[in-house]
């Protein structure tokens, strides 16, 4: 389903609460919109219902459509399923970026001409405004933390804000609005060209060497406490103030040990257009808050963490996705994944071993990582390049180079595992088959099914005639069974997309034409 707006947009953002079906989106007009998506969530609309939404004619008289299923109840012909709750223009200057706060009672957004503005949800009012706070135009905003939020610019400069940080009248400002000086609680300029995506990460796996060094940092300390322990012991006993009963519960409670070394870390990943990956300690200043990575020859435009934050993957400008281990260190990637012939512009993590990305060719992709396998593609913004891409539960929405949000539901991917692993007992044979012919690019439904013919001519030539229609008729129903499976399994490997409203044609996505190279 297309949601239409005012204007082109730039940026969107959900709201964190499961509970409210929210959507903010920023338009290039300097507008913030509201959408509620309630009426989706509860009957999400099939393709025909998304065709005549979106402008689409629909035929008349087709036979061969079937009804819509009575469990839910189908909007009417017409009905829109979202409601724009407010609009909002706190800038006359383009709205560049826009995301809730850990709560989603207010709304940060970041606009052309160098401001900040903190809005409120349930009224779209502005609660904060900060004037002049970067020297250019800032390209990105996240909170951090509940009372944290970060900011970069064109520049490269990352900054941090508090906004219960006391500041200087309206008044007394310089252009009025709140003094820049009064409210940045940090300024990082370790980077030099535009800040391309931020991830707040709460634990990052430290590198290997830190982490034997803390260790090794503690089991001195421990030594220490011990030695202080038995000094006082001795002393005490001199002095006949310790009793054995005493000395004994002392004994053991050192004995327990000290708490367990923390493995994770709190840090700020950032990704420029300069070809570096940096990661900053918010809780540190100066030079040593930050590390970079060396240079990479490439434009770092997104980033998203798999693994538990065990593993970091970063899109290129020229369609290379990098692996990155923060245990061995972030200087450097460890891994290239070939594939995407144009650049990867957004990254959103579906699960522990698979992502969403979004190109500039205006498709989205499922891709796994670690075996890197192109799974299919899910949406297709008209062939028009995606500018954000972002993800609540079962609803993806992206952005093109339009005036429309594009809602996708992913509801059958998200259920893939459950089902494959209801039907492994009964068809691990079969999977295992379909799965080494797919991996060698064979694998669509009219190859199985001639191939199921073929196998039927070649064993009634073989054996015995009577013999194998009794056969036939005592498994006639397992076969059944397991082709119906067989479909369920090749469709979701071959995602079915629509292409643009012109042509009206419908494509299927190769699972290994992707990733030839590999």
């Amino acid at each position: 389903m297309d949601v239409p707006l005012s204007s082109d947009a730039l940026d969107l953002s959900f709201h964190p609460q499961e509970s409210q079906n929210l959507l903010a989106t920023a338009l290039i007009s300097g507008k913030i919109q509201l959408i509620n998506y309630d009426k989706l969530d509860q009957h999400p609309p099939s393709d025909n219902e998304a065709k005549d939404e979106e402008g689409g004619e629909e035929e008349d008289g087709d036979d061969g459509q079937q009804p819509l299923k009575k469990s839910k109840p189908s909007p009417r012909r017409g009905e829109k399923l979202y409601t724009k709750l407010w609009n909002t223009r706190p800038s006359q200057k383009s709205c560049r970026g826009v995301h809730f706060d850990l709560q989603g009672s207010s709304l940060y957004s970041i606009h052309k001409d160098r401001s900040l503005f903190q809005i409120d949800t349930e009224t779209g009012k502005v609660k904060s405004h900060w004037r002049n706070a970067h020297e250019v135009a800032p390209s990105r905003v996240l909170p951090l933390t509940e009372n944290l939020l970060a900011t970069g610019d064109d520049d490269g400069v990352v900054k941090l804000w508090d906004p219960r940080r006391p500041t200087k009248n309206s008044s007394q400002a310089v252009g009025g609005g709140i003094d820049p000086s009064a409210s940045a609680l940090r300024s990082y300029t370790h980077h030099f060209d535009w800040i391309t995506s931020m991830m707040y990460c709460s634990h990052l796996e430290p590198p290997k060497e830190i982490k034997k060094d803390k260790e090794k940092q503690r089991a001195d300390q421990v030594k220490r406490e011990k030695k202080l322990r038995r000094k006082k012991r001795l002393l005490q006993r001199r002095k006949g103030q310790l009793d054995s009963e005493e000395e004994e519960e002392e004994e053991e409670e050192g004995g327990r040990g000290s708490p367990s070394i923390a493995t994770g870390r709190s840090r700020l990943v950032v990704t420029s257009g300069d070809g570096s990956l940096s990661t900053i300690d918010i809780r540190a200043g100066g030079k040593n808050a930050a590390e970079v990575s060396e240079d990479q020859e490439d434009e770092l435009l997104s980033v998203a963490s798999i693994k538990g934050g065990k593993k970091l993957v970063v899109g290129t400008q020229m369609g290379m996705l990098s692996l990155w281990a923060p245990s061995r260190g972030l200087l450097d990637h460890v891994d290239r994944i070939p594939g995407h012939p144009n650049s990867v512009d957004c990254i959103v993590t579906l699960d522990q071993d698979t992502i969403l990305t979004a190109s500039s060719d205006g498709l989205v992709r499922v891709v796994q990582i670690l075996p890197h396998k192109l799974l299919g593609v899910v949406a297709d913004n008209d062939g028009l390049p995606v500018e954000r891409m972002a993800r609540k539960s079962r609803w993806l929405a992206s952005l093109g180079h339009g005036n429309r949000v594009k809602f996708t539901d992913l509801k059958d991917l998200l259920e893939e595992g459950d089902e494959e692993e209801d039907g492994e007992e009964e068809e691990d044979g079969e999977e295992e088959d379909i799965e080494k012919a797919q991996d060698r690019g064979i694998g669509s439904e009219e190859d199985d099914d001639e191939g199921d013919q073929d196998d039927d001519e070649g064993s009634v030539g073989k054996g015995s005639q009577a013999s194998e229609d009794e056969d036939d008729d005592s498994d006639s129903e397992g076969e059944r069974q397991r082709a119906e499976a067989d479909k369920k399994r090749q469709a979701k490997a071959k995602w079915k997309i629509e292409t643009s409203k012109s042509s009206g044609k419908v494509t299927k996505e190769g699972t290994l034409d992707f990733f030839s190279d590999l």
